[in-house]
């Protein structure tokens, strides 16, 4: 009895063993199946995780690229902003320099136009006194007509002298 019992139990085993190998394989074969869909969700994750660091490291470089190009833009920016300020501060100064120099340039025509007026009124009363001095001249027509009237006076002078003369050789003869 013990021996059929030991027999069935045998079987029993055997069918439970037999059973649990079989679940066992189908357990391995879900596991497998499962492990290769693992494996292709890995295979995909390592593809996402390649692609992930491979744009991570493009995003850096283009992150490193542009903080390069705003660090050289701020540098250029500042450069610039000195120069500006330094060319405003000599704009200032030259602009100040030449109001006060402008300034002195106007002091100095206007005291130039003063004199250029009074000499100009002082050429003008030397211009009215040479018109006036020469107005008051004798021209060259004046003295050939005074000359041509002293010679008539002249000959007609003359002429009496000489009739006096022969008048009293006349008489002196008579």
């Amino acid at each position: 009895m013990l021996e059929e019992l030991n027999k069935t139990y045998k079987d029993v085993n055997d069918k439970k063993f037999e059973s649990l190998k079989e679940s066992i394989k189908n357990g391995d074969s879900v596991l497998e199946h499962r492990i290769d869909a693992f494996e292709g969700i890995e295979e995909k994750i390592n593809m996402v995780t390649d692609e992930l660091n491979k744009n991570r490291l493009v995003h850096d470089d283009y992150r490193r690229k542009l903080l390069e190009e705003i660090t050289k833009l701020n540098a250029e920016h500042a450069i610039t902003k000195g120069d500006l300020a330094r060319h405003m501060t000599d704009y200032k100064s030259t602009f100040t320099n030449n109001e006060f120099f402008m300034d002195k340039c106007n002091q100095q025509l206007k005291a130039f136009e003063k004199s250029v007026a009074s000499l100009r009124s002082y050429l003008d009363s030397k211009v009215e006194q040479v018109q006036f001095d020469c107005s008051r001249r004798v021209r060259i027509d004046d003295m050939k007509q005074n000359f041509k009237q002293l010679q008539d006076i002249l000959f007609v002078k003359f002429r009496q002298l000489e009739d006096t003369k022969e008048a009293t050789r006349n008489l002196i003869t008579f």
